[in-house]
C-alpha cells in the first residue's frame, strides 16, 4: 500500500500536511521531509541546545514572524510542538529562503541552518557551480554537513518513491 513508503519515511504520517504545503509553497514534500529528518529525526518534541523547537527546529522569534506573515494562529512557543503549525511555519520559512536565494537548494538549506544574513555575508556565487562545489564553498563545517545530510536524505526519499511507484505499477515514474 502507499502508506508503506511514508511509514518507512517517518514514524508519523505528515503526508497530508507535507503535500498540502508543497502545493501551496511549490516545495517538494520529499525535500521538506528530508529537512525534518535532519532537523528533528521526526520527533515533534525535539529541542536543540540553542532553543529551536519541534519537527523543523524553529526558533520562537522566527516562528512568530512567519506566523504573522501567514496569519497563522500562534500563541507561544508551545505551539511549535503542534506538528501542523511547526511544519507550516517551517516549510514557509524554507520556501522564503529558496526564493531569496533564487531557487538554489544548497544556499537555501545553508540559510535554513545558519541564517540568511550569515549565508549572504559569505558572498558565495552559485552561478555555474555544481552542488558539490557549492557545498565545499560553505565555510562552516556544521552547515556543510547539514546541507550534505539533507540532500542525501532527499535523494534517498526520491529513490524510495520511484521504487514504490514501480512496485505499484505506477506509470508516472
Amino acid at each position: 500500500s502507499s502508506n508503506v513508503f511514508w511509514n518507512a519515511l517517518s514514524p508519523l504520517t505528515h503526508k497530508q500536511v507535507l503535500y498540502q504545503l508543497s502545493g501551496t509553497l511549490k516545495v517538494d514534500p520529499l525535500l521538506l521531509a528530508a529537512i525534518v529528518r535532519s532537523e528533528s529525526g521526526f520527533d515533534p518534541f525535539a529541542e536543540s541546545s540553542k532553543g529551536a523547537l519541534g519537527l523543523m527546529q524553529l526558533m520562537p522569534p522566527t516562528a512568530l514572524a512567519m506566523a504573522h506573515e501567514l496569519k497563522v494562529n500562534y500563541q507561544d512557543r508551545d505551539d511549535l510542538y503542534t506538528q501542523d503549525i511547526n511544519l507550516t511555519l517551517g516549510a514557509y520559512y524554507f520556501s522564503k529562503q529558496l526564493r531569496s536565494f533564487n531557487g538554489d537548494l544548497v544556499l537555501a538549506l545553508a540559510a535554513y541552518n545558519a541564517g540568511p544574513t550569515k549565508v549572504r555575508s559569505w558572498g558565495i556565487d552559485p552561478w555555474g557551480q555544481d552542488q558539490d562545489a557549492l557545498i565545499e564553498a560553505l565555510p562552516v563545517p556544521e552547515t556543510r554537513a547539514y546541507v550534505r545530510q539533507v540532500l542525501t536524505s532527499y535523494r534517498l526519499f526520491k529513490r524510495l518513491q520511484s521504487i514504490k511507484r514501480f512496485l505499484n505499477g505506477d506509470p508516472q515514474l
